[in-house]
C-alpha cells in the first residue's frame, strides 16, 4: 500500500506513545491502509500551528478549542515530522480554525482522495482503539460516528487545500497551556494578558503583577496563582517516586474538562496521562460560562486510586450551601466513567473560611497539607488541623516566595 498517502485532520489529539511506531505509524496507519503495513512517510497530519491560531479570525481565543496539553506534547516531539498547516483558501476559510475531523486516502500524485471519512473521531487511542493483552483485545473507549464517502461528487468536499503546506522550521503545534507573547490579530497575548508587568514565569504558569497583588492584598485568587502553587508543590517538594504517583490538574485544565463535550472529554483526559497516577488533584470552581472568565468559589477534589479508589471533596465552605457542589458532582461522574470507578464520594470535614476571599488560599493549603501527609506515608488526612488565621497568613509566605523566585 506504499503507493497511497493518508491525510488525517482533527481538532484534538491524545497521548500516542513515546515513538511513532508504537501506535501512530503502526496500528493506526495500518488500519487506514486496510490492515496492510505502511511506511510512516506516507502519513500527513493537518493541525493548526501557532501562527495559524494567532492570525485566525478569533486570534488566540480560537486556540481554546484545541486542547492539546504541553505535558503530552513534550513526550511526542516526533509529531513535528508529520505536520502540515491548516490552509483552506479555496473555501475562504484559512483563518477559520477547523473543528471538523477528516481522514482521507490519496493515490500517488493525485489531488483527489480515493475515500474521505468525515467523523467525530479525533486522533487518539480512545477514539480509534488500542491493542492490549498481547494484541488479543482492541480497546475503544469513545463512541464515535462518521460517514465514509467515495463518490466523485462528495470527494470534492475536502475542507483543506492541496497540495498541503508543510510546517516551516520555526513552526510549532498549537499547545493550549503554553504562553504566547507575540500579539494576535487583536493585539492580545495568550493566556489573555493581565494588567501590569509579568512578574514570574514558572513552568507552564505566568504570573502578572495583578495576580501577585490579589494574593498579597487579601483578594480572591486568580487561576495562575493556584496553578503556580500546584506546580511548585509538585516540582519542588516531592521526590521522583512521589512525583510519578501524583498529578495536579490546574484550574484552566480543570475548567476545560468541565466544559468539554462528553464524547470528547476522554481525549482530553488521555493527554494528561492520569491513569498512571494514584492521586489526581483538581481545583474546582462554580463558573460555567466558557465565553468569559468568572467564578465565586474554589474547592478541592482529589481522586484517590491507590488501595480503595474513591473521591475526596474538601471545601472550606462546606455546610454553607457551597456553590461548588453541582460542578464537583459533575466532574466526579466524568472521572468515574473515564477511570471505570464506582462513585464513592467522601465529603471531608475541613476547616471553614470566615470570609469570602480566602477559598483559593484554603485550596492551596489543603493541597499542601495533603502532600505533606503523603510524604510521611500517612494516608488518612485530617483537614480540620489547619487554622483559618494561619491560612490567611500564608498569603504573605507565598507572595514572598514568588518575589524571591522572580529575583533569581
Amino acid at each position: 500500500m506504499d503507493e497511497f498517502t493518508y491525510h488525517v485532520q482533527f481538532s484534538s489529539l491524545g497521548s500516542l506513545g513515546a515513538a511513532p511506531q508504537y501506535w501512530l505509524t503502526g496500528q493506526f496507519l495500518n488500519s487506514l491502509a486496510g490492515g496492510a503495513e505502511t511506511d510512516g512517510k506516507h502519513l500527513r497530519i493537518i493541525y493548526p500551528c501557532v501562527e495559524d491560531v494567532r492570525n485566525s479570525n478569533e486570534g488566540y481565543q480560537a486556540g481554546g478549542s484545541f486542547p492539546y496539553n504541553n505535558s503530552v506534547a513534550v513526550k511526542q516531539p516526533y509529531l513535528l515530522d508529520f505536520m502540515y498547516k491548516w490552509r483552506s483558501n479555496h473555501l475562504g476559510r484559512s483563518r477559520a480554525m477547523p473543528h471538523i475531523k477528516t481522514y482521507a486516502a490519496f493515490a500517488k500524485n493525485s489531488l483527489k482522495p480515493l475515500w474521505l471519512l468525515v467523523t467525530s473521531a479525533n486522533l487518539s487511542k480512545a477514539a480509534w482503539g488500542d491493542y492490549q493483552l498481547k494484541k488479543t483485545q482492541l480497546t475503544i473507549r469513545s463512541y464515535e460516528f462518521g460517514v465514509l464517502f467515495n463518490d466523485p461528487e462528495s470527494l470534492d468536499m475536502l475542507p483543506y487545500d492541496l497540495p498541503l503546506t508543510k510546517y516551516d522550521d520555526n513552526d510549532r503545534m498549537w499547545i493550549v497551556d503554553k504562553t504566547y507573547r507575540m500579539p494576535d490579530v487583536f493585539q492580545k497575548t495568550w493566556p489573555m494578558a493581565k494588567s501590569g508587568r509579568c512578574v514570574l514565569s514558572f513552568g507552564d504558569t505566568v504570573l502578572y503583577e495583578a495576580d501577585l497583588k490579589a494574593l498579597e492584598n487579601g483578594r480572591w485568587l486568580s487561576d495562575p496563582v493556584i496553578s503556580f502553587a500546584f506546580e511548585y508543590l509538585h516540582e519542588k517538594t516531592l521526590d521522583e517516586t512521589k512525583k510519578s504517583k501524583i498529578s495536579f490538574v490546574n484550574a484552566a485544565v480543570c475548567q476545560l474538562i468541565k466544559l468539554t463535550k462528553a464524547n470528547e472529554v476522554a481525549d482530553l483526559l488521555d493527554e494528561l496521562t492520569l491513569k498512571e497516577k494514584e492521586h489526581v488533584i483538581f481545583v474546582v470552581n462554580d463558573h460555567d460560562d466558557p465565553s468569559r472568565s468568572g467564578g465565586s468559589h474554589w474547592s478541592l477534589l482529589i481522586c484517590r486510586r491507590d488501595l480503595r479508589p474513591h473521591f475526596l471533596v474538601i471545601d472550606s465552605a462546606q455546610g454553607t450551601s457551597s456553590a461548588n457542589r453541582k460542578p464537583t458532582d459533575k466532574l466526579i461522574q466524568t472521572l468515574a466513567r473515564y477511570f471505570g470507578l464506582p462513585i464513592d464520594t467522601r465529603i471531608e470535614r475541613a476547616t471553614k473560611q470566615y470570609n469570602g476571599m480566602d477559598c483559593g488560599m484554603f485550596v492551596i493549603e489543603f493541597t499542601r497539607h495533603y502532600i505533606e501527609s503523603l510524604k510521611r506515608d500517612q494516608f488518612t488526612v485530617d483537614f480540620t488541623q489547619l487554622n483559618a488565621g494561619d491560612v490567611k497568613k500564608q498569603r504573605k509566605v507565598w507572595g514572598s516566595l514568588i518575589r524571591s523566585l522572580a529575583e533569581d
